[in-house]
């Protein structure tokens, strides 16, 4: 039943139902956690349907450049190891990861990520990809660094949002389906992915950089 595809939801694309939240929380419907432009369907459906108001809120991040926040902190005199290894790096060349802050990941799939990935570290510049849980969160913030994502959904909403992220925005790929959650996804098949992710110069990664540009 995972791959049958949902068609009928107003302001949804077709989906898997495998890509459906694995749970619905009772958030505040009046307020949404996004930007007009980014849902626009999925926003003039939910107003079409309900006669209370419906607002967005997002992105709520900080519209500065994070490295020039960071030059104007105490901090930047003894600058950390892990800095200026990065400044030393070309720009566009280091893969950030963060799988949020409360679903866990197994020791023994951690295991598989630290051994299928190169060293990874955060900096806007240097920044040439983000592997990623999917969390709204993460999501809106690898939108607002220019960053193309990897995803690696661990529950929740996440599923819904690494399909927007392959199939509905085109920006990025998934190293974890929802078929492979019980399961541990090889280092090798991380390592694929990431090699292949990170190559600034095929035809399908120059495309995939563009479009998170304009989204």
């Amino acid at each position: 039943m995972g791959n049958e595809h949902v068609d009928y939801i107003p302001g949804v694309s077709p989906t898997h139902l495998m890509d459906f939240p694995l749970l619905v929380n009772g958030s505040d419907p009046h307020i949404l956690r996004s930007a007009y432009k980014l849902e626009r369907r999925t926003i003039d459906a939910l107003r079409a349907k309900f006669c209370f108001p419906i607002y967005t809120n997002g992105p709520a991040i900080p519209f500065f450049k994070l490295e020039d926040n960071f030059c104007l902190s105490p901090r930047k005199i003894n600058e950390p190891n892990h800095m200026h290894w990065l400044n030393c790096q070309p720009n566009r060349s280091v893969l950030y990861i963060s799988f949020g802050s409360f679903l866990p990941v197994s020791g023994a799939q951690m295991d598989e990520i630290a051994a299928g990935k190169p060293a990874a570290a955060a900096n806007l510049k240097r920044l040439g990809g983000f592997l990623t849980h999917c969390g709204w969160n993460s999501v809106r913030e690898g939108l607002f660094s220019d960053v193309p994502s990897l995803t690696f959904p661990l529950g929740s909403d996440q599923m819904t949002n690494s399909k927007l992220i392959e199939e509905d925005w085109k920006i990025g790929w998934r190293v974890r389906k929802l078929a492979e959650v019980e399961n541990l996804v090889s280092r090798d098949t991380i390592w694929e992915h990431v090699v292949k992710f990170m190559d600034m110069e095929s035809n399908e990664g120059k495309q995939m950089r563009r479009r998170v540009k304009e989204v």
